[in-house]
Protein backbone atom coordinates (compact mmCIF):
# COMPACT_ATOMS: atom_id res chain seq x y z
CA UNK A 1 0.00 0.00 0.00
CA UNK A 2 1.26 3.44 -0.93
CA UNK A 3 2.11 5.68 2.06
CA UNK A 4 3.48 9.17 2.62
CA UNK A 5 6.71 9.17 4.62
CA UNK A 6 7.62 12.48 6.25
CA UNK A 7 11.19 12.94 7.44
CA UNK A 8 11.88 15.55 10.13
CA UNK A 9 15.38 16.70 11.03
CA UNK A 10 15.76 16.32 14.80
CA UNK A 11 19.31 17.69 14.90
CA UNK A 12 17.89 21.20 14.42
CA UNK A 13 16.10 21.05 17.80
CA UNK A 14 12.99 22.73 16.39
CA UNK A 15 9.99 23.04 18.68
CA UNK A 16 7.24 20.50 18.05
CA UNK A 17 4.91 23.08 16.48
CA UNK A 18 7.63 24.10 14.02
CA UNK A 19 8.21 20.44 13.11
CA UNK A 20 4.49 19.98 12.51
CA UNK A 21 4.31 23.10 10.34
CA UNK A 22 7.28 21.90 8.27
CA UNK A 23 5.66 18.45 7.86
CA UNK A 24 2.47 20.16 6.62
CA UNK A 25 4.50 22.12 4.07
CA UNK A 26 6.10 18.87 2.86
CA UNK A 27 2.73 17.09 2.48
CA UNK A 28 1.31 20.08 0.61
CA UNK A 29 4.30 20.31 -1.74
CA UNK A 30 4.26 16.55 -2.37
CA UNK A 31 0.64 16.86 -3.58
CA UNK A 32 -0.21 13.32 -2.46
CA UNK A 33 -3.70 11.92 -3.00
CA UNK A 34 -6.02 12.38 -0.02
CA UNK A 35 -6.43 9.49 2.36
CA UNK A 36 -2.95 7.99 2.15
CA UNK A 37 -1.49 6.89 5.49
CA UNK A 38 1.23 9.21 6.78
CA UNK A 39 4.30 7.98 8.64
CA UNK A 40 6.58 10.49 10.38
CA UNK A 41 10.22 9.50 10.77
CA UNK A 42 13.02 11.36 12.50
CA UNK A 43 16.39 11.79 10.81
CA UNK A 44 19.57 13.09 12.41
CA UNK A 45 21.14 15.17 9.64
CA UNK A 46 20.60 16.94 6.35
CA UNK A 47 22.58 14.21 4.59
CA UNK A 48 20.26 11.50 5.94
CA UNK A 49 17.19 13.57 4.97
CA UNK A 50 18.45 14.15 1.42
CA UNK A 51 19.21 10.43 1.06
CA UNK A 52 15.68 9.44 2.13
CA UNK A 53 13.97 12.11 0.00
CA UNK A 54 15.92 11.69 -3.22
CA UNK A 55 12.68 10.90 -5.08
CA UNK A 56 10.39 13.21 -3.10
CA UNK A 57 10.27 16.81 -1.95
CA UNK A 58 12.46 18.76 0.44
CA UNK A 59 11.41 21.80 2.46
CA UNK A 60 13.79 24.74 2.86
CA UNK A 61 12.87 27.20 5.61
CA UNK A 62 12.36 30.93 4.99
CA UNK A 63 14.20 31.78 8.21
CA UNK A 64 11.50 33.87 9.88
CA UNK A 65 11.35 31.97 13.18
CA UNK A 66 13.64 29.27 14.57
CA UNK A 67 16.23 28.37 11.93
CA UNK A 68 18.30 30.30 9.41
CA UNK A 69 16.98 30.99 5.92
CA UNK A 70 17.79 28.17 3.53
CA UNK A 71 17.94 25.45 6.20
CA UNK A 72 16.61 22.11 4.98
CA UNK A 73 14.12 21.08 7.67
CA UNK A 74 11.90 18.33 6.34
CA UNK A 75 11.09 16.15 3.37
CA UNK A 76 8.45 13.72 2.16
CA UNK A 77 8.10 10.84 -0.29
CA UNK A 78 5.33 8.52 -1.46
CA UNK A 79 6.40 4.89 -1.36
CA UNK A 80 5.24 1.33 -0.80
CA UNK A 81 7.96 0.95 1.81
CA UNK A 82 10.87 2.97 3.04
Amino acid sequence: MLKVYIFIRRDLKMRRGKEIAQACHAIEKLDAPKGLPKIVVKVNSEIELMDKCATGVVITDAGCTEVSAGTVTCGAVMADFC
